[in-house]
């Protein structure tokens, strides 16, 4: 005896399989935990760029004090749209002249740089911006997805102790099969 499936019927089981395979594929994306993250992915840094020598007039200072002036219009936890704009892109600068800091200096000196740079951005200036980041996420005012490009490093300055902020390359030189988390 032979099974006949009309158009209608066939078209709906398709449907409902189609369905039911696209639900399970979205919930199987897991949501960015800073907690876990161990490292950022480190660029190469160019040589002669001067981020192995901060000073306190340099670019570090600048970008310390605008990230802090940025921090401290939105103390309440809300921004207008042009402050939010120069919020982001102050942090960027900061976590990016950090990042490059930290991998210069591990990248000349080895161990030895990774502890020299958690003693430079150990300052009264770095520890309050890492408070008032706190701050301004617990409130609200910021998240994780208004910087993406540094969502790694932010995440290390907000959840883990200063000497914790290394490039993905030197943890896996201490550690080869530690399993960084970062994407």
């Amino acid at each position: 005896m032979a099974s006949r499936l009309n158009m209608p019927v066939l078209c709906g089981i398709c449907i409902g399989l189609g369905l039911a395979l696209a639900s399970q594929s979205g919930s199987s994306v897991p949501a960015f935990r800073p907690e876990l993250v161990q490292c950022y992915p480190s660029a190469s840094t160019t040589a002669g760029s001067g981020a192995s020598n901060p000073d306190s007039s340099g670019p570090a200072a600048v970008a310390l004090r605008t990230a802090r002036e940025a921090i401290s219009h939105c103390r309440s936890g809300w921004c207008d749209r042009q402050t939010r704009s120069h919020l982001r892109h102050s942090l960027t600068a900061y976590l990016a002249y950090r990042r490059a800091v930290t991998s210069a200096l591990y990248q000349n000196q080895g161990t030895a740089g990774l502890e020299q740079a958690a003693r430079l951005f150990s300052s009264a200036g770095d520890l309050a911006l890492t408070e008032e980041l706190a701050a301004l996420f617990a409130k609200g005012g910021l998240s994780f997805e208004d910087l993406p490009e540094e969502r790694a490093a932010l995440s290390l300055v907000l959840t883990k102790p200063v000497k914790a902020f290394k490039p993905c390359h030197a943890l896996h030189r201490a550690s080869p099969t530690a399993a960084p988390y970062v994407y």
